[in-house]
């Protein structure tokens, strides 16, 4: 499994991306506590990180340093903390203020800004490669339920 990537997508990137693909998935927000939490965010991140272990785990020695280091750097991203509630990841999109319609610090929901028109052309904008990460991801969250 080669990959030709030679741009390390940095998580700042991968962050705006992922939210444009799940926007196009049909999911406008997310949950970062409580029953809905549990229901349903918990488990899409949890397959996601499942999914980026196996990722990682399945290269090989052939494939592009960058590669590796995007794909380490974002399994990272959603990795449990201390507490087991993806501290690195709600971080990550809570200093992202413009992404979000609503920004409160203590809401139990963050809603993207993203429309799916929106969403679609910056997606349509980006390399095939890191195309390809964003939307396996997105694919693994939105398909997880619990």
């Amino acid at each position: 499994m080669e990959q030709r990537v030679r741009v390390r997508l940095s998580l700042d990137d991968f962050i705006e991306l992922f939210i444009c693909a799940l926007v196009v998935r049909g999911k406008t927000r997310i949950c970062r506590r409580g029953k809905h939490f549990d229901e349903e965010d918990r488990p899409g991140l949890e397959t996601v990180r499942q999914y980026l272990v196996t990722l990682y785990e399945g290269l090989d020695k052939n494939t592009a340093k960058e590669y590796k280091y995007s794909v380490v750097n974002i399994r990272n991203l959603f990795s449990r903390g201390t507490y087991g509630s993806f501290e690195a990841f709600f971080h990550l999109i809570f200093s992202k203020p413009h992404l979000l319609k609503e920004f409160r610090v203590y809401d139990e929901f963050y809603t993207f800004i993203y429309d799916r028109t929106s969403a679609q052309e910056l997606l349509d904008a980006t390399s095939k490669e890191m195309r390809e990460i964003v939307d396996k991801v997105a694919d693994a969250y939105v398909s997880a339920k619990k």
